[in-house]
């Protein structure tokens, strides 16, 4: 197998982002869900790094939102019987072996400033396994596996969830095998809570919803864990 694919998991346009709900209602976090993966896949598409890229989604309404990528990317199909993260996962990494690929990327669809060369200064990273945590250190935002470095008989776990990103390093340490973790600005931060929201700066929260402050309700939120940008 050779080449470099990337997969998005993309849980829907009206059933992520539930954290937000104190900011936006159901029609904003839709609206913030297309445009961020729009704008991961635009990323991804635009850094000449991947031979493939797929989205794996339930939602057929998605097709949508890809249409104007139709040459580079290809809506994965989700099967029903495998719901949530670890079935999008599977799924994933079926597309891309399938596809005859050799590395595989997983990045989270909500990473309102990722750019192409975040995406060529992980990839460059000379390790089986590289890690993109989030900001905190504590989640995992990208993880590229080098699938002919892993060893067959055992294959690498995948661990997204509370506490990713140091789950999947000792993951990676349980079966020996080399590690990098990449620091990037893009791959680092994801929106997920009122805080990170805050966090941004006017500029990007206008792009994703057309105007800075949310119409819900705008709430003291302690800045403490901005972002210096």
């Amino acid at each position: 197998m050779t080449g470099l694919a990337a997969i998005v998991p993309f849980r829907g346009l009206e059933s992520g982002k539930q954290r937000l709900r104190p900011l936006f209602d159901t029609g904003q976090r839709a609206t913030l869900a297309r445009r961020m993966l729009r704008g991961v896949v635009e990323a991804l598409a635009t850094s000449g790094t991947f031979a493939a890229i797929g989205v794996v989604t339930l939602d057929p309404r998605v097709a949508s939102v890809l249409s104007s990528f139709v040459d580079d990317v290809t809506l994965v199909e989700q099967p029903s019987a495998e719901p949530g993260m670890l079935g999008g996962l599977e799924t994933g990494l079926r597309w891309a072996r399938g596809v005859g690929m050799s590395e595989l990327l997983v990045i989270s669809a909500d990473l309102p400033l990722l750019t192409g060369r975040d995406l060529q200064a992980l990839t460059a990273r000379d390790a089986a396994v590289v890690i993109g945590p989030d900001r905190h250190l504590t989640g995992t935002n990208a993880l590229l596996l080098r699938l002919d470095s892993l060893p067959g008989e055992q294959p690498f776990r995948f661990r997204f969830g509370i506490g990713s990103y140091t789950r999947h390093v000792a993951e990676a340490e349980r079966q020996g095998i080399e590690t990098a973790t990449a620091l990037t600005r893009g791959t680092m931060f994801d929106l997920d809570t009122p805080a990170d929201w805050y966090a941004l700066p006017q500029t990007i929260q206008t792009r994703l919803l057309g105007h800075p402050e949310p119409v819900i309700a705008r709430h003291d939120v302690r800045q403490e864990n901005a972002l210096c940008l």
